[in-house]
């Protein structure tokens, strides 16, 4: 006679079967993890990136002595902006943000120095970058800038 000992390679399974499916959620958690780490990282490269570049305008800016000058030391300093019709200066980055030389149709992000001359004292721009892959822009970084010109300098 032959005995049949089933009941303990059926809990092995059913323990094995276990095992198997605890794994395979936490991998589905660390997946999930690590693909948000991964957006946070890129969200932060922006953030760090635009404030970089908002930060130099505003350098660029704070050396300029009438507003005149404004455009030509902003393009000369800042590689790839251009002058639109509006009289505002843009800058196109892709998704690694690498600048782009065309007009910005497949961009991912975008600096953009806005010059206001409402003030003759004063060169002042509103400098932003914003994040163009949604359906709007969306504003990653801003800051105004304003530097008072000395007008009995120059006469």
């Amino acid at each position: 006679m032959q005995k049949h000992r089933t009941g303990s390679s059926g809990l092995f399974l059913m323990e094995l079967l276990l095992s198997i499916l605890m794994f395979a959620i936490a991998s589905a958690i660390c997946l999930q993890i690590f693909a948000r780490a991964h957006s946070l990282s890129q969200e932060a490269a922006a953030l760090d990136f635009g404030t970089n570049l908002c930060v130099s305008a505003a350098e660029v800016l704070s050396a300029c002595e009438s507003s005149d000058e404004t455009e030509d030391l902003l393009t000369g300093h800042i590689s790839g902006l251009t002058v639109s019709d509006d009289g505002s200066l843009a800058a196109y980055y892709d998704k690694e943000l690498t600048l782009l030389s065309d007009d910005g149709s497949q961009a991912a992000y975008r600096l953009q120095i806005i010059p206001d001359d409402s003030e003759a004292d004063t060169v002042a721009a509103d400098i932003r970058f914003d994040d163009l892959t949604g359906e709007t822009p969306s504003e990653i970084y801003s800051l105004s800038a304003r530097h008072y010109v000395r007008r009995d300098r120059y006469e």
